[in-house]
């Protein structure tokens, strides 16, 4: 599962980075023939869309615990995280709608020499948007969130505890079921090319499969612990900022 999530994460690196060199050398090719008061807003028909942003909000669901019972915040939120896609947006020329769909990879990551966590998921979603006010769109829609997990590996306790090999504990995972989200958008355009979105999903996770493990040190557990146990809903909803570029 790690393996596989590695690889759709380069993946949609990958694509990301191409498709948004692709995005910054039309936006400056547009830039040097356009006057600097005017924006061309988006022209009719089919384009391509890339986008990144940051989101925050959502319960905290895991912690780690550590000997003595000292309990560590792992920052790991259910609605927070970066995010980046990629998709097409169709912009009709007669009426001031749109539609997108994109396909994202959303991760909330946190990682050091002793541990690292990651809370991520795949998520499609579709947008409509109403764009004849200058320089703004509102838009709203749904989204589809597939594979969400959360992986923990916490390799050794902090460092005023001796560590050694056999202290080591076995990867702690929390798998959820698929979910729906409701989307609410308000973007600005900055460019020709390019939008900054406020937008807002409202969304719940249910855990379908829990497995933590705890090691024990010097008689005492240590790994991951959460409170929520399998068929628990947890609030993923969240704000989030992104700049999307069509090309």
């Amino acid at each position: 599962m790690l393996i596989c999530h590695a690889t759709i994460r380069g993946t949609f690196a990958s694509l990301l980075l191409l498709a948004c060199t692709e995005c910054f050398s039309q936006t400056e090719l547009v830039s040097e023939n356009s006057s600097p008061s005017f924006i061309e807003k988006t022209k009719g028909g089919f384009h391509k869309v890339a986008s990144v942003g940051y989101s925050l909000g959502g319960t905290e669901f895991a912690d780690a615990q550590y000997p003595s019972k000292s309990i560590f915040n792992l920052g790991i939120r259910a609605g927070s995280g970066f995010q980046a896609g990629i998709g097409g947006l169709y912009q009709f020329e007669q009426i001031p709608f749109a539609f997108a769909l994109t396909a994202n990879y959303h991760s909330d990551f946190n990682g050091s020499s002793s541990s690292n966590v990651d809370f991520s998921r795949f998520p499609i979603e579709a947008l409509a948007y109403y764009s004849g006010m200058e320089r703004i769109r509102i838009g709203g829609g749904f989204r589809r969130v597939i594979s969400p997990s959360f992986r923990a590996n916490i390799n050794r306790p902090p460092n005023n505890y001796t560590y050694t090999p056999s202290s080591s504990c076995l990867p702690s995972s929390i798998d959820f079921n698929n979910t729906n989200g409701l989307i609410a958008e308000v973007g600005y355009q900055i460019d020709s090319k390019g939008w900054i979105n406020l937008k807002y999903v409202s969304e719940k996770y249910r855990i379908n499969q829990r497995n933590l493990n705890s090691c024990m040190l010097y008689g005492e557990p240590y790994g991951v612990s959460s409170p929520w146990d399998i068929g628990s809903e947890i609030n993923g909803s969240h704000l989030g900022l992104n700049f999307s570029f069509e090309f």
